[in-house]
């Protein structure tokens, strides 16, 4: 059997609903990969049928480099992905999520950039898309791009250079990633094992963002690259508590990229704003009776005003997908309420100072 050229690794828990969409999309690339690759399955503790799922699949595909790996609980992804790049037998590592959609020829868009990559190239990645545009979450996720690899930022740039990658880089083009995201990312195995693989702190958020980071410290700020049609579907949910969910997350794991050395004080303008103008606000109306009538409306004007600003900014690549008016407001406050629970998350997580401080990697 050829070597194969790349691992691709999934770490599922409780994945049953959602693998089988992900194998048959790695079925198509079967189909129609030109070069040799290995897929790695890492149950995590699951407690339903995945197994026999990811069995099957291994005899429907006789002769091909497939491995299930399985842990005895439930341990995080960051450990089940560590497994799966300890298993794996090729010189190029790439993951997936079990809600990944992979696009037929995704295996080998990956496998000829990583033919001609430089040496400097550690890390290449691509973009994440709806798989599916129906709930007002899809509609969301398709137009803000909630999982996508973030634009270098050098320390010397501006804060308007800042605001403007932050609140305009949905689709842009670019070519190094300050980080990429887990659902579409390849590393060299052997940057990986230099860095010391991902950390078993980051147990359900913030991973990919943390072994970017130990990976540029490492090899500089630009190793890591984008691809710009390397697009990786996802199937996210109908409901917009799941990008809550992962906003809230995301916070936490940016609380610990932080505590840990890796990344700085991760603040959203929106909430930032509206807390701090209110809780200044809060504080005069100690002093003044007639401020503290006005303190409501104020925070009321300062809300709607804040929601306008992502409504207009935020929502306006029209490219991406149609909207009136009262959906952009609507879209504008989703986005401001996400940050909020982003900042939430990074707030939690600061709460643990002493206790991730002892153990700083």
């Amino acid at each position: 059997m050829l070597q194969p050229q790349i691992s691709i690794i999934c770490a599922t828990y409780n994945g049953e609903p959602k693998l089988p969409g992900l194998l048959l999309a790695l079925q198509t690339n079967f189909a129609n990969a030109i070069s040799n690759f290995e897929l790695i399955f890492v149950i995590d503790g699951s407690t339903d049928e995945s197994e026999k799922l990811l069995r099957e699949f291994v005899q429907r595909n006789p002769g091909k480099d497939i491995q299930i790996i399985k842990n005895s609980s439930n341990q995080g992804i960051s450990i089940s992905r560590n497994r799966g790049i300890t298993a794996s037998t090729s010189q190029f590592i790439a993951f997936v999520d079990d809600d990944c959609r992979p696009e037929s020829l995704w295996v080998d868009t990956l496998c000829r950039y990583w033919e001609k990559a430089p040496d400097s190239i550690v890390g290449v990645g691509g973009f994440v898309k709806p798989s599916e545009i129906f709930s007002f979450n899809q509609k969301y996720c398709a137009l803000i791009q909630p999982l996508r690899p973030f634009p270098l930022v050098l320390q010397h740039s501006t804060l308007r250079d800042r605001l403007k990658r932050y609140y305009g880089n949905h689709g842009c083009v670019f070519n190094f990633a300050e980080y990429l995201v887990g659902a579409n990312m390849s590393f060299r195995k052997s940057a990986l094992e230099q860095v010391g693989l991902f950390s078993a702190e980051m147990s359900f958020g913030g991973d990919d963002s943390y072994i970017c980071m130990k990976l540029r410290g490492k090899f500089g700020d630009t190793c890591l690259a984008v691809i710009e049609t390397l697009t990786m579907p996802h199937e996210y949910s109908i409901e917009f508590k799941d990008s809550l969910r992962r906003s809230l997350n995301y916070g936490v794991g940016a609380g610990r990229n932080f505590l840990l050395g890796q990344s700085g004080i991760s603040i959203n303008p929106g909430p930032t704003l509206i807390i701090s103008v209110t809780g200044i606000l809060s504080v005069v109306t100690d002093l003044s009776t007639a401020v503290s009538t006005l303190l409501p409306p104020i925070t009321l004007l300062l809300l709607s005003l804040t929601t306008l600003f992502y409504a207009i900014f935020v929502t306006r690549n029209y490219s991406k997908i149609e909207l009136q008016y009262r959906e952009r407001v609507t879209v504008g406050l989703a986005f401001l309420l996400c940050e909020l629970a982003n900042q939430i998350g990074f707030l939690s997580a600061i709460r643990y100072l002493n206790f991730f401080s002892k153990r700083r990697v």
